[in-house]
């Protein structure tokens, strides 16, 4: 390993790097397998092909803002005639990161917005409809607020004091990641000591029900208090569960279809299909249907531990 500072041809870009010479395999791909640290310094959309395809975990980038800066290159980003460039050409980086992330990866980007005419041109808007339209899924919206923000003459509207970060993702994420979101939780900040309620009300569409009685928001407010449900312990994937069921299905000589006029269509008609399909839409069965399917299928013992345990 080596630290090299190699001089791109027709650029006054560099490419500072630390990993071995041979670096560029057949394909003109970089062979990530041996970097440790590797800072690639040119045109972004000339770069990142030599980038091969889902091999990148994480992505931040927060490129020039359209109409603000001037950095004396005629190839730059944010220099465009009009916002609809701009947010073509912030696109087509955004398709190429598509290519090389990981399946389980993020995309994080941070825009922000300019005025035309005095009218707010709504690009970061416009960039996350063109990203959703190459396949992206926008998991966030996030408000990044500067409380030391720059000063502004302006006397006819308020002082923009933020920034936007999207969060992006590919289809099906949550199926492939634990996306740990304690890990940036903030504490509470109030003093003052938790009261408990004098009276519990409980009048809901919950009464005299309580399978799932305090599950949703709207039964915890009602409820008056934290409502806490006891979950099972399933290790098993939603796909090795669906696979199961289906194989007892064909051992059964029965479709989805047959299943459901026997559990009753009435209630069942949009809730059995679900524990079948492996996408995001997929569940599984509750204690009480994993009764009624061994009843009928006559599977054995090897998810009852996982399905009926609490």
């Amino acid at each position: 390993m080596e630290n090299l500072l190699v001089e791109q041809k027709n650029s006054f870009n560099f490419l500072l790097k630390k990993m071995p010479k041979n670096i560029i395999n057949s394909n003109n791909h970089i062979d990530l397998s041996n970097i440790k640290i590797g800072l690639m310094i040119d045109d972004v959309l000339e770069a990142i092909k030599k980038i091969p395809d889902k091999s990148i975990s994480t992505v931040v980038t927060s490129p020039p803002y359209w109409n603000l800066r001037d950095y004396k290159d005629n190839r730059q980003i944010g220099n465009e005639k009009n916002p609809l460039e701009f947010v073509n050409k912030i696109a087509l980086v955004g398709k190429e990161i598509l290519r090389i992330l990981k399946d389980d990866g993020a995309y994080f980007l941070n825009i922000g917005d300019t005025y035309v005419d005095q009218s707010l041109q709504m690009i970061p808007q416009k960039i996350a409809i063109k990203m959703q339209e190459q396949g992206w899924l926008i998991r966030n919206q996030i408000i990044w607020y500067k409380p030391n923000h720059m000063p502004s003459p302006v006397k006819n509207r308020f002082s923009n004091t933020y920034e936007v970060i999207y969060f992006f993702t590919k289809n099906d994420w949550e199926k492939k990641v634990n996306f740990n979101l304690d890990a940036i939780r903030i504490p509470h900040k109030s003093n003052f000591k938790k009261q408990n309620p004098k009276i519990i009300i409980n009048d809901s569409k919950f009464i005299n029900e309580t399978k799932n009685k305090g599950a949703s928001p709207a039964a915890r407010l009602v409820n008056g208090c934290e409502k806490y449900t006891i979950k099972r312990n399933i290790t098993a994937s939603q796909k090795e569960i669906s696979d199961y069921l289906k194989n007892s299905l064909n051992k059964n000589n029965i479709n989805i279809a047959t299943l459901t006029k026997i559990l009753g269509e009435e209630k069942y008609k949009h809730k059995a299909s679900h524990w079948f399909r492996v996408d995001a839409g997929g569940s599984y069965p509750s204690k009480e249907d994993w009764k009624e399917l061994k009843k009928i299928l006559k599977f054995n013992d090897k998810y009852d531990n996982q399905m009926l345990k609490e």
